[in-house]
């Protein structure tokens, strides 16, 4: 079975608007706290929980059992990252083995940029020791239908996830 976090609270209002050029988003909570969003890498000081849980993915054909083997992600991390993976199969059916949740790590990258005058082929400014962005994990399990859910509990850099 996956790690599952609870989410204790939630936002209850949302607001977005503009100063000057920078964008601030704020929501408030049931407590009547007001956060400003995309500031900081941590939530008032506690640990941030995401959560993204694929769409179930039929495996092929329905008249054999399919298994899973490998997981790719395909991560932009500005940080440090340490990322769950749990897979359910067959429409989440209990009565299914489940493997037990897997942990997958990146070291990072700084975020390249490009533009007129930034040359990045050159490697002038220490920009080729880039790792990969790709966290590759062997799983197991098989089933009918699959499911992916990724959990992160932390406080981390901004990441992005490209697909899987």
């Amino acid at each position: 079975m996956g790690v599952w976090y609870p989410i204790t609270s939630g936002a209850s209002c949302t607001t977005s608007g503009y100063d000057g050029t920078e964008e601030i988003v704020l929501h408030g909570d049931y407590d009547g706290k007001v956060f400003r969003q995309e500031k900081g890498n941590d939530f008032n000081g506690g640990d941030i929980v995401s959560i993204y849980a694929t769409l179930i993915w039929i495996l092929v054909m329905l008249e054999s059992v399919n298994q899973s083997a490998r997981s790719t992600r395909f991560i932009r991390a500005e940080g440090p990252l340490e990322m769950n993976l749990a897979l359910s199969y067959d429409w989440g059916d209990y009565n299914t083995a489940r493997p037990s949740t897997y942990t997958q790590e990146s070291a990072g990258a700084p975020t390249a940029y490009g533009g007129r005058n930034i040359r990045l082929g050159l490697c002038k400014y220490d920009l080729c020791r880039f790792r990969k962005p790709i966290m590759e994990t062997n799983v197991q399990g098989s089933g009918f239908s699959m499911r992916a859910t990724f959990v992160t509990v932390g406080t981390y850099d901004l990441f992005q996830s490209k697909g899987w």
